[in-house]
């Protein structure tokens, strides 16, 4: 259960050159408020609707808002787990995923990496014992 396996690939990272108001409709329309932004195939860090609202300049580009969360990624091989914990210390319900290069490949939602655990044999099983060999 690597967070690389849980990547949701409809989620689209921002550039520095959109415009903010691109990133409220593509919020709009997938229904998130929050998005990743990559400049040269590197995370950069997540903005989000409420950083929008506060600037009320839809003609700003990417570039030029300072983004929240730099570090709020995991490894691509790190267990589900560190993506949860990752959301919980930056309070979000988005964790993007690097490799040790910090190349971006995507992001994982609370969402998918809650449905990872629901999807797991120990929790679909009524009763299912689930064993730890640790």
């Amino acid at each position: 259960m690597q967070a690389y396996e849980f990547i949701n690939n409809l989620i689209p990272p921002l550039k520095y050159s959109d415009k903010v108001k691109m990133a409220l409709s593509w919020m709009e329309e997938i229904r998130t408020n929050v998005l990743p932004v990559v400049e040269e195939g590197k995370f950069k860090g997540l903005i989000t609707d409420e950083m929008i609202y506060h600037i009320n300049n839809p003609e700003l580009t990417i570039g030029e808002v300072e983004l929240e969360a730099d570090n709020c990624f995991v490894f691509k091989d790190k267990h589900i787990y560190d993506v949860l914990r990752v959301a919980s210390e930056f309070q979000t319900n988005m964790v993007a995923v690097v490799d040790r290069e910090n190349t971006y490949h995507g992001v994982v939602t609370l969402e998918d990496a809650i449905a990872a655990f629901a999807d797991s044999m120990a929790i679909q099983t009524q009763g299912g014992y689930w064993f730890c060999p640790c």
